[in-house]
């Protein structure tokens, strides 16, 4: 059964000199590493970024809007500037250098007008714009990592005091549990918090 495509909470794509990065790839990551854990990621496989989805499919795969605010259709219709270039309709949209390696990707010249662009080229075009299917073949390891995933499962501590259900007076905290937010402080609010209250508890414990 084909499950709906996990997608990023926040826009922002960086090119790095090891591979990508930035908001969009760092939200989605985790489905990646545990999909090239499983094996279910291929060489050919790939992401998804500006706006980034990971679909879970057999082979999971990463796919790029670059510029998720665009309705693409209406940004190379001819309408009534079909003399425009469609380098210059897209270059206010794009970065210069990744809208000239689209473009080439799309076999469509720098000094073809919108008017000129072929149905099927035009076609092709958008979908390179709007559903860019990028390689995930690795990652960086734990050196590099944010965010660590798995952990003691929720289900066997008392969220209320952080103890461990099945070994009393065992408190825990952090990413120690199977937990973990995106990227953006949210990994340690819960390290405080969690924290905070486990120490509460264990304190509490030890004065009774």
């Amino acid at each position: 059964e084909k499950k709906k495509a996990k997608q990023a909470a926040r826009m922002g794509f960086l090119f790095t000199h090891k591979g990508y990065s930035g908001p969009s790839i760092l939200d989605l990551s985790h489905n990646v590493v545990k999909s090239i854990a499983d094996g279910s990621v291929e060489n050919n496989s790939s992401r998804n970024s500006n706006s980034s989805s990971v679909s879970s499919s057999s082979s999971s795969k990463l796919v790029v809007n670059w510029n998720p605010s665009c309705d693409w259709n209406e940004v190379l219709s001819p309408g009534k500037s079909g003399s425009d270039l469609v380098v210059r309709r897209l270059k206010p949209l794009l970065p210069t250098r990744l809208c000239e390696a689209l473009l080439k990707e799309a076999e469509v010249d720098l000094t073809t007008n919108v008017s000129n662009l072929p149905k099927k080229k035009r076609v092709h075009l958008i979908d390179i714009l709007s559903n860019y299917e990028i390689k995930a073949t690795g990652h960086q390891g734990y050196r590099k990592a944010e965010v660590t995933g798995g952990g003691i499962a929720l289900e066997g501590i008392d969220t209320k005091t952080m103890e461990l259900k099945e070994m009393k007076n065992i408190y825990v905290c952090g990413e120690i549990c199977d937990i973990f937010g995106r990227i953006g402080g949210f990994n340690f609010l819960w390290a405080w918090t969690s924290g905070r209250l486990a120490g509460i508890s264990c304190s509490s414990g030890c004065i009774e």
